[in-house]
């Protein structure tokens, strides 16, 4: 079995926590078609992001596709797709640590911290 690791870069978040318009900023270079895809996200909330994320790759014919999040963060009442692997849960609260930023800033503390406003 040959594994590959690829990047795609999709930002959602401009300025402050509200989410924006999503926007394709880095693709992947590789040809997926026939192949089995898991997707790796920081973390799933709103899962519009997944789901631009997942109409995407399904563009390019995988053999299957699925998507891994570090942290599901839909909360109660959920209406987007459940991540197929699972990290954790959190209910509430905007995230930054371990990767996720706020307006750029945090992204490389080595924990997960909520953002008190």
């Amino acid at each position: 079995m040959i594994v590959e690791r690829q990047f795609l870069r999709v930002s959602s978040y401009r300025e402050g926590t509200l989410p924006r318009r999503l926007k394709l900023l880095r693709d992947i270079e590789c040809e997926v078609e026939g192949r089995d895809v898991i997707i790796i996200e920081d973390i799933v909330d709103t899962s519009e992001t997944a789901k631009f994320i997942l109409q995407h790759i399904e563009s390019k014919n995988p053999g299957s596709l699925r998507i891994c999040a570090l942290i599901d963060k839909r909360g109660k009442g959920a209406t987007g797709s459940e991540p197929d692997y699972t990290g954790f849960r959190v209910n509430e609260g905007f995230l930054v640590g371990y990767g996720m930023d706020y307006m750029e800033k945090g992204r490389s503390l080595e924990d997960i911290y909520l953002l008190q406003e």
